[in-house]
């Protein structure tokens, strides 16, 4: 045996010492134990692979295997084209790998070569797992539309029947458009149509329903991420960290179901289930929302026992629990003072990089800082010490930079501050998101300025959104709605207020301005007194003996 060789194994097989705590961070160790993890750090070398294995097909397609796990494109190619060399015919699973690996790569027209290729050269028809690399390629290369086309002509077509997989990547096809009424569509279609029968693959695997899982994180839909997990618990598929993140992530989402989120992180305790490292970044998330710094302790001690390193993501949740920590009413200035402290020194750690894991500043961490800073109300230490970073680091600002910004300045009540930014955000044509859209309209509510209330509900109208009730209550309530503003109301808010009308009532016209300064007196039954004019007296007899002489 190569030296090399034996160098490999010793870091792939260590020798134990029951002395020594193994965590999963160890050499050689790997944070999941799932088969598809132990793939991606396979040694793909093509000499060391078949040192002991024989030339055979078995080994070849566990080889393309392994080479499509790790997104080895041209290494899974020129094995196949090695299989044809020995005299050995693919079958339909060696394409599968190799058209998966160009597909995980983006390389639409090598996956469909491939596939006219096993059909013309072999004789293999299409398969359902071929159709699925296919359209995992046009998934990853953010072309729903094809995704779905070839969805279409696998039943129609050739009359298959698309498995669980099938619609998964589909519906990862439209999330990648952010067209998420299009997921839930395909997702109830395949539980109506497709997930009542008992067959195999016919049914919500564990991967769809997580998925859909995450997807209700992305949408903040907590309710209905909580009825999927109750499907996987009836399943039986919740006995592992990853559903427990998905739905720890989905709660965590919203402030309202936070505490909800550190109820499934203690269940993981109580059965058993090992976290991985991103069950922690999930109930920091959580912590975060709630502003609970005493829970964000015991998940990082957790995560110091388990052995995971602390990683940008980690950082980040640390910093935002130390912001939603400033956010608790009637905090008292002492301990805030305390927060922004610790927050940069956590700040200033991942800039070291102890640990030697090649971190640095990102624009969440960034964006992170300034949420702190923005929710203690300290503007002149973000100005001074954390808006230079984005330069420091050429990173440029983002949406979420302008949201937390722009709702430090209207909690400051500096609306001309938040007016201002809201026109540099329209200059650099950034697409507001609706917590920034929300805090501009309560500004201009509070300026009562028609032209900026007109210019942000133009903006939920063209995003297909709408403004919260209690905005849309105080326009409808507003004397004197400009014409501009009626009509965008009327077309697109129309159902409260002066706007539920079909003909527009105007107020009665008043011709003289009446004097406000003049304040009518009041008797005890609260009547009006009429001051009566007073006439010209009589004159004296003395005025009229004077007037008389002259």
């Amino acid at each position: 045996m190569s030296p090399l060789i034996k160098q490999e194994l010793k870091k792939r097989f260590p020798e134990f010492d029951d002395k020594k705590r193994i965590t999963p961070m160890d050499e050689g160790f790997q944070s999941k134990t799932s088969p598809g993890e132990y793939l991606k750090h396979l040694d793909t070398s093509y000499e060391s692979f078949f040192y002991q294995r024989d030339y055979d097909l078995k080994n070849f397609t566990f080889y393309l295997q392994a080479l499509s796990a790790q997104y080895k494109s041209k290494e899974a190619l020129e094995a196949l084209r090695k299989i044809e060399t020995l005299g050995i015919r693919p079958n339909d699973e060696c394409y599968n790998h190799v058209m998966t690996a160009y597909a995980k790569n983006r390389d639409i027209e090598m996956v469909e070569k491939l596939n006219q290729e096993a059909i013309d050269k072999y004789n293999l028809p299409p398969s359902i797992y071929r159709m699925n690399a296919l359209i995992l390629a046009y998934a990853k290369s953010n072309d729903a539309q094809n995704a779905e086309k070839v969805l279409r002509e696998m039943i129609k077509d050739h009359g298959m029947r698309p498995d669980a997989v099938t619609y998964t990547t589909v519906i990862d096809a439209y999330k990648r458009q952010r067209n998420i009424t299009k997921c839930w569509e395909l997702y109830e279609y395949f539980q109506t149509n497709l997930g009542l029968t008992n067959a195999p693959g016919q049914q919500p695997d564990e991967f769809m329903l997580g998925y859909m899982v995450r997807l209700c994180a992305a949408t903040h839909e907590a309710e209905k991420a909580m009825l999927i997990f109750n499907e996987m618990e009836q399943h039986g598929y919740v006995r592992h960290a990853i559903p427990y993140n998905s739905i720890i992530f989905a709660l965590a989402s919203t402030k309202r179901y936070a505490e909800k989120a550190l109820e499934y992180w203690r269940q993981m305790q109580l059965h058993n289930v090992a976290p991985d490292r991103h069950t922690h970044v999930a109930a920091l998330k959580a912590c975060a929302q709630l502003g609970d710094v005493k829970t964000a302790y015991e998940v990082l001690q957790e995560l110091k026992q388990n052995g995971f390193p602390m990683t940008e993501h980690v950082y980040n949740e640390l910093i935002r629990c130390y912001g939603g920590a400033c956010l608790v009413p009637k905090m008292p200035e002492k301990y805030i003072d305390m927060y922004i402290k610790d927050a940069t020194e956590l700040f200033k750690a991942m800039e070291r990089d102890e640990e030697g894991l090649g971190l640095t500043p990102n624009i969440e961490i960034l964006n992170s800082m300034v949420y702190l800073y923005s929710s203690a109300l300290r503007t002149e230490q973000l100005e001074a010490d954390v808006l230079p970073l984005y330069d420091k680091y050429r990173i440029k600002h983002d949406i979420y930079t302008f949201q937390h910004i722009t709702r430090m300045y209207l909690n400051l009540r500096e609306h001309d501050m938040v007016l201002s930014l809201w026109d540099k955000l329209r200059s650099l044509k950034l697409k507001p998101n609706k917590m920034l859209l929300q805090t501009v309209l309560e500004t201009t509510l509070r300026k009562a300025d028609s032209d900026r209330i007109c210019d942000v509900l133009e903006e939920y109208v063209a995003q297909k959104q709408e403004p919260p009730r209690f905005m849309l209550q105080k326009i409808s309530h507003m004397k004197e709605v400009p014409d501009r503003l009626f009509v965008i109301m009327k077309e697109n808010f129309g159902k409260q207020g002066v706007f539920i009308k079909k003909v527009r009532t105007f107020a009665k016209a008043t011709f003289r301005e009446k004097n406000a300064s003049v304040v009518v007196p009041m008797d005890k039954d609260h009547k009006r007194i009429r001051v009566k004019k007073r006439k010209n007296a009589p004159m004296s007899k003395r005025d009229s003996k004077s007037m008389s002489q002259l």
